[in-house]
């Protein structure tokens, strides 16, 4: 015997039921793919951002210690390189490597500084003329970094921009102002008389 009043869903129901929850996640699924799509750009923005701070900070503290600029890439070059050495007579060198990324250590003995970069170039500036790049060697006073850094996948790039005064010049910038302080002392002491 049948009972009369056993309850259950019909194929009617169970196909409404499916086409409703298909709707929804049909409505559902673009949001998660942007959401993802723009967790990965802020994730490239923020390794960009990362990478960069370490180049800028590495190069900045050695190039401070520097006393000169011993060979520089051409300006033009993307892969650019710079050799220096520091007050303890040490020769540091940073370059592209072929594969993007930077290496930076004791000539000869480079490690991985930061990640890809699309374009690395080193400008150097003398304290006599701080408005035309120069070529070493001579009295290199400030040089400029500008690098276009990318994130690993090579999806984002974005282009920064520093420069480092070096020591040495600017203790004879220093001597230079000086001694042009003193001769207009003098000067000055003169006409009162």
């Amino acid at each position: 015997m049948r009972n009369k009043h056993t309850k259950a869903l019909t194929l009617t129901e169970m196909v409404v039921a499916m086409s409703i929850t298909a709707l929804i996640f049909a409505a559902i699924l673009p949001q998660f793919r942007n959401v993802n799509k723009s967790w990965a750009s802020v994730k490239a923005r923020s390794q960009i951002l990362q990478n960069t701070r370490v180049l800028f900070e590495r190069l900045t503290f050695h190039l401070k210690q520097a006393t000169a600029v011993t060979a520089l890439s051409d300006p033009s070059r993307r892969d650019g390189f710079i050799e220096f050495t520091d007050h303890m007579s040490k020769t540091y060198r940073c370059q592209v490597a072929p594969d993007g990324c930077v290496r930076f250590g004791l000539l000869g003995d480079l490690h991985p500084l930061a990640g890809v970069v699309d374009d690395l170039r080193f400008l150097c500036f003398s304290v006599a003329d701080p408005g035309r790049p120069m070529r070493p060697p001579g009295k290199v006073g400030l040089v400029r970094i500008i690098a276009n850094v990318a994130d690993p996948g090579r999806s984002q790039s974005k282009r920064f921009e520093t420069a480092v005064f070096l020591p040495a010049s600017t203790a004879t910038v220093t001597t230079a102002v000086t001694a042009a302080a003193t001769a207009e002392s003098r000067r000055n002491d003169i006409f009162r008389r």
